[in-house]
């Protein structure tokens, strides 16, 4: 899955648009008819086997049954259902997509899903650069014969080359040789995309971070400490100096334990995306005391840390609800 993120006036909507009439097209306008907005659950099954591209736009939140669909579209999956006006005939649906999706904000938090998508942050369109819609429309059709040729052509390419070995073993590593194959055929060492594809997926694990706030500060506090141990009760406390810190809100048992046998849930959430980040936890009782012990993995932590010349990681504003003009599944 490709997820395009960026303010209002940032064309993530537009590129997607580019890039589903290139593979998929529509019948109907270029800017809308190819977009995709669901309005129930079982929606989305019906979406993903009707198009070859699937362009989910303006999306505010994910919730985890819906993850689990589009982490198995991407995949593929055999979909079963009972047919109509029938009491024991069943009717299977295969499917394996490319999916496409925008939003303002990173609205991804299933580290499933996360694991199955590439993320392209983009900044707003200002000044000169921008083209209006029409403008660009017309643009696009008179050049979308060269673009669908020059992607043949490096896909030809690509497709007739050996796959080059990895420094680093991923998953998907049929999608990530692909990858490495067209980097060679632009003429690109396969070393650059190695780094774009690892620094992606660390970027990617800070993000799921943000809107878990708990496990944020605990990721903060043992980066801070290289280590810790306590009761759930004194976890609670550490974590609540650093979440003032920080600017994260408490008050909110959604976002925030407003228990301490309520944090052992909220941290166990993020075990896969803490681990992934060089912290790993476990629990231990000492003369009946149960206790958490908190440690840093160094040589994970320093491989999902960015370079110091790299961009800074993002950070997902805390914005009221409702104020930015998107769709909730």
């Amino acid at each position: 899955m490709i997820l395009v993120t960026g303010p209002e006036g940032s064309a993530k909507s537009s590129l997607c648009d580019i890039y589903k009439f290139c593979v998929d097209p529509p019948a109907g306008r270029f800017g809308e008819a190819g977009r995709t907005r669901l309005k129930r659950g079982d929606d989305l099954q019906v979406v993903l086997y009707n198009h070859a591209v699937v362009h989910l736009d303006n999306v505010s939140h994910v919730p985890q049954m819906m993850a689990d669909d589009l982490s198995t579209g991407v995949t593929g999956a055999d979909v079963a259902a009972r047919k109509f006006y029938t009491d024991y005939d069943q009717c299977t649906i295969r499917y394996r997509r490319q999916i496409l999706m925008t939003a303002i904000n990173h609205p991804l938090r299933a580290n499933d899903l996360i694991s199955r998508t590439l993320w392209f942050p983009l900044p707003m369109i200002e000044g000169l650069d921008y083209i209006e819609g029409e403008r660009m429309m017309d643009r696009f059709l008179s050049e979308r014969p060269l673009l669908i040729g020059s992607q043949l052509h490096v896909l030809s390419q690509a497709l007739a080359m050996s796959t080059p070995r990895m420094s680093f073993a991923t998953r998907f590593a049929d999608w990530c040789g692909l990858g490495a194959r067209v980097t060679l055929a632009l003429g690109r060492p396969v070393s650059e995309f190695e780094r774009a594809l690892e620094r992606n997926m660390i970027i990617h694990r800070f993000e799921a971070l943000e809107g878990q706030f708990f496990a944020r500060a605990v990721y903060e506090l043992v980066a801070t400490e290289g280590a810790w141990e306590g009761t759930l009760t004194e976890l609670v406390d550490a974590a609540d100096q650093v979440a003032a810190k920080l600017g994260y809100p408490t008050d909110n048992r959604d976002f925030w334990p407003q228990h301490p046998r309520v944090a052992m849930s909220f941290l166990e959430q993020a075990t896969v995306t803490l681990k992934q980040l060089g912290v790993s936890y476990r629990r231990k009782k000492i003369r009946g005391r149960q206790l958490i012990e908190l440690r840093r993995n160094e040589s994970r932590a320093e491989e999902s840390t960015p370079d110091a010349g790299d961009e800074p990681l993002p950070v997902m504003p805390i914005d009221d609800a409702g104020e930015d003009e998107t769709d909730s599944f």
